[in-house]
């Protein structure tokens, strides 16, 4: 018990955002992310078009930050940087099952959009819903 009240006492001396970082972290190592279906996601990158109904692949650990004039997608391993531009349809695409048509957000076009749905496919952020 002494071990445990040493370990308490020493949580609530960080800050809440530390321990919440480190505890989603642990959690996303623990659930293995979706397997990509290579064939789907090559015909998905050729065949995207605005209505191509699209998911967030399932269990990958992302963060998203802005960095100046980049926004930043930290995947686990590796970040892909883009114009900060594209946050607010990063967000919704990271949100939950879209089509590029949603991600017209904030100035972004239409062949803006297709751009970042392609590239989040290729990524393997995303996945063909």
């Amino acid at each position: 018990m002494h071990v445990l009240r040493r370990a308490a006492a020493f949580l609530e001396t960080l800050p809440a955002q530390d321990v919440h970082d480190v505890v989603a972290l642990r959690l996303a190592r623990a659930v293995p992310t979706e397997p990509l279906g290579l064939l789907a996601q090559t015909a998905a990158i050729r065949d995207l078009a605005t209505s191509t109904p699209l998911r967030p692949r399932h269990h990958l650990a992302t963060t998203l930050r802005e960095d100046g004039d980049r926004v930043v997608v930290g995947l686990t391993g590796r970040e892909v940087a883009l114009p900060v531009l594209a946050a607010p349809a990063l967000r919704r695409l990271l949100e939950g099952p879209c089509t590029p048509a949603d991600l017209l957000l904030d100035g972004l076009d239409e062949p803006g959009a297709l751009v970042l749905a392609r590239r989040m496919l290729r990524e393997g952020v995303v996945v063909p819903a």
